[in-house]
């Protein structure tokens, strides 16, 4: 297996905030870089943002950000006089709002503290 240097970078994930020590990982003699921005410190892996202490805080202000606006263009067709009907709107809610919520869940999830929680309740009852 080959791996390309330019696209590979190095993250140090730990729940404990003493963890300050990063190794040297090198690919064809070149030092790969801590994050694929200079002090970004999360990563996106499969479509979750991943934060260094696991607190899963960009994932869900992402998160906030696109199912916020999705709620703002289905607000749009769900018009109680000339809009559609409550099982449509149900149906076209689980699909395109309540899919962002719940993606990839199992993964993050268990790392959710109360404040985190209270981003996805606010969403969700909007």
């Amino acid at each position: 297996m080959t791996l390309e240097a330019t696209k590979c970078y190095r993250f140090l994930f730990s729940l404990s905030n003493k963890d300050k020590v990063l190794r040297r990982i090198e690919i064809e003699g070149k030092l790969l870089p801590i994050g694929s921005k200079e002090g970004q410190t999360w990563l996106r892996i499969l479509g979750v943002y991943v934060d260094q202490h696991l607190t899963m805080y960009h994932h869900l202000h992402h998160v906030q950000q696109w199912g916020t606006w999705r709620l703002s263009q289905f607000a749009r067709i769900a018009n109680s006089i000339y809009g559609i009907g409550q099982v449509e709107l149900r149906s076209m809610y689980v699909a395109y709002v309540q899919s962002i919520i719940t993606y990839a869940a199992p993964a993050w999830y268990p790392c959710l503290c109360k404040t985190n929680l209270g981003i996805l309740q606010s969403l969700r009852k909007a």
